[in-house]
């Protein structure tokens, strides 16, 4: 398989833009999903080579412009680089200052790495609480499909969905390494994505259950 375009091996915020009010850690939009970059040579001037960029992040996350701060020397991929960061999301920020958005300074640092593309469901629910009972009911043998169908108090649609096939390249690192060790038909534990806490559940290629003999 040809080897995966280029996409993060490290993503840090460093600042935000001035002018506005400085926030603490926690209270800095978090990336909780991206889009790969597109393909480069791999050479010793492309990986771990590191870009500077700006995202202007509006309040519910998204990214609405991106500024690299530097190049990777070739104007072409910095182009497609740029498109493609444009549909990442971070959290949402709901503090009413910074609900036009805000400038986010980041590092990036590019691996080269094989594509992982997993047939998953998940469970999203808003508190650790909630996330620990789910697991709990799952390894007492409720099945994953029927909690996915509950819908949590005061809001319209079910926690849970099947997604399909993904790319996990999507996630932060600590979901892609966990996604990466579960098995077929297996669940992980609750992993914290932004302000959610999800279970992923992993099915065959073709969404059906591997069901024992």
């Amino acid at each position: 398989m040809k080897p995966q375009i280029i996409f993060l091996l490290a993503f840090i915020i460093i600042g935000c833009a001035a002018n506005q009010q400085t926030e603490s850690p926690s209270q800095q939009p978090e990336l909780i999903s991206m889009t790969s970059l597109p393909s480069i040579a791999p050479t010793s001037s492309t990986i771990g080579l590191k870009l500077n960029v700006l995202f202007h992040v509006k309040g519910d996350g998204w990214v609405t412009e991106v500024k690299l701060l530097g190049s990777s020397g070739d104007p072409e991929w910095d182009r497609a680089a740029v498109d493609s960061m444009k549909q990442w999301r971070f959290t949402a920020n709901h503090f009413d200052s910074l609900s036009a958005g805000q400038w986010i300074r980041s590092m990036i640092v590019l691996q080269v790495q094989e594509p992982t593309v997993l047939t998953l469901g998940e469970m999203s629910v808003d508190t650790p609480q909630a996330a620990d009972s789910l697991y709990a009911l799952i390894q007492t043998g409720t099945e994953f499909e029927v909690l996915s169908k509950q819908v949590a108090p005061g809001a319209s649609t079910p926690i849970g969905k099947f997604l399909g096939a993904v790319d996990i390249a999507r996630y932060p690192k600590h979901v892609r390494d966990s996604l990466r060790r579960l098995g077929l038909n297996d669940c992980t534990h609750p992993i914290r994505i932004g302000s959610k806490f999800t279970i992923f559940k992993r099915y065959k290629p073709d969404g059906t259950l591997d069901l024992p003999q």
